[in-house]
């Protein structure tokens, strides 16, 4: 079983998706963990594309737990595992009992201290992106970011950088050259050009990857395309397994990712974006203001209490048609009347729904038939829509 880290602020999810369906498409299996789940535990472990079964969660869970308790009674675990952490332990053992050649790991948070980063078969590590979440962990820099991001890097294994910014990116260099770790910078090692056929194409030292359309909405889905084939080109030199220009462009084509610039068709229609920190959110107003144009959503909105709303609420004020102040369902989630507080005189209307339920039938009046509904900040909140979307909430 070869592992694969991945890691960043944003992106990080897409590009563990699209490497996923890639392999898949040409002929290799693989099992893939992400991190969080919108509606169901089950879809952080997938095995060939599909979700793990309840039983098999149950009986992996089950084994973790037992591996844990003997380990607290003998000492050798001194302090009780976070859910995470165990359900970390329990992809790791699903993957590697699935028999499946390839390992894809999202990173959960930061990366030099996430439970992921404790696999030691790691064949690459990818880190997409740097920039501003979870300051009050991970360090108020871009420079202590990124040295929290690179504690992925392996000794002497390849890491795929797609960080744009100059200065992260000379930290996550230095700390590559410290583990003799061959630097990949995505940027030098790709070329986003128009084939022929009108097209974009991706040319990198490897080849031409042409034909190329993403199911995945948004701008910034090409760097993270990117990224994912720059890292299975890594990974095909790493493991000899082969990467075709047909599997590039299908697996490309086929990613599923939900929850990220999702559309859903409706009266009114839906769009669920977990945009949750400043990137995010930038990206959202980018594909508000030139995919959307003119067309104002209302904005069904919840944070985690860290969240500083100047950066993720306050951008979208431009973009959206009113705003339903909502509540997370998680205990860390920000009390919706400090949003309404902060919305009061830049939002027109603002609408106090604590209640998801309550939230998403306000929204939805607000916007009529012919209207859209955004939700966005949190991906907490964007799974509590879905589940009450699938449930069939009116």
């Amino acid at each position: 079983l070869h592992g694969v880290l991945i890691g960043g602020t944003n992106g990080k999810g897409s590009v563990t998706a699209m490497m996923d369906s890639v392999l898949r498409a040409g002929g290799v299996r693989s099992g893939m963990f992400t991190s969080p789940h919108l509606v169901r535990l089950n879809e952080r472990i997938r095995i060939d594309g599909l979700d793990i079964t309840t039983h098999d969660l149950k009986q992996q869970l089950a084994a973790v737990r037992q591996v844990m308790e003997q380990g607290m009674a003998d000492g050798r675990i001194s302090v009780q595992p976070s859910f995470f952490e165990t359900i970390t332990a329990a992809a790791i053992r699903s993957i590697g009992e699935a028999g499946v050649p390839i390992g894809l790991l999202e990173i959960g948070l930061g990366g030099r201290l996430d439970a992921t980063n404790a696999v030691d078969n790691a064949e690459l590590a990818v880190i997409v992106s740097i920039d501003y979440d979870h300051t009050k962990s991970l360090g108020p820099t871009l420079n202590e970011i990124a040295g929290e991001k690179g504690g992925i890097i392996k000794e002497g294994k390849p890491v795929v950088c797609g960080v744009g910014q100059e200065v992260p990116r000379q930290v996550l260099e230095e700390i590559a050259r410290r583990r003799s770790a061959p630097f990949i910078d995505v940027m030098e090692a790709t070329e986003l050009a128009r084939g022929d056929d009108g097209l974009p194409s991706i040319r990198t030292a490897g080849g031409e990857y042409s034909g190329l359309q993403l199911s995945l909405q948004g701008e910034h889905q090409w760097h993270n395309a990117r990224c994912a084939i720059v890292a299975l080109e890594a990974l095909a030199a790493a493991t000899g397994l082969k990467l075709t220009p047909e599997a590039v462009a299908r697996g490309l084509a086929d990613t599923r990712w939900a929850g990220r610039l999702q559309s859903v068709p409706g009266s009114p229609s839906m769009l669920l974006d977990g945009a949750h920190n400043p990137a995010g959110v930038a990206t959202l107003t980018r594909y508000l203001k030139e995919r959307r144009q003119g067309e104002k959503p209302v904005l069904l909105f919840g944070a985690t209490r860290e969240k500083d709303l100047d950066q993720v609420l306050g951008p979208l004020a431009p973009h959206v048609s009113g705003l339903v102040a909502s509540r997370p369902e998680i205990n860390r989630s920000m009390e919706p009347d400090l949003i309404v507080r902060y919305a009061r005189d830049r939002f027109e209307p603002v609408l106090l729904r604590p209640d998801p339920e309550e939230a998403l039938e306000a929204a939805r009046d607000l916007a009529g038939t012919d209207g859209m509904v955004l939700v966005a900040g949190s991906l907490y909140l964007v799974g509590r829509i879905m589940e009450l979307m699938e449930n069939g909430t009116d």
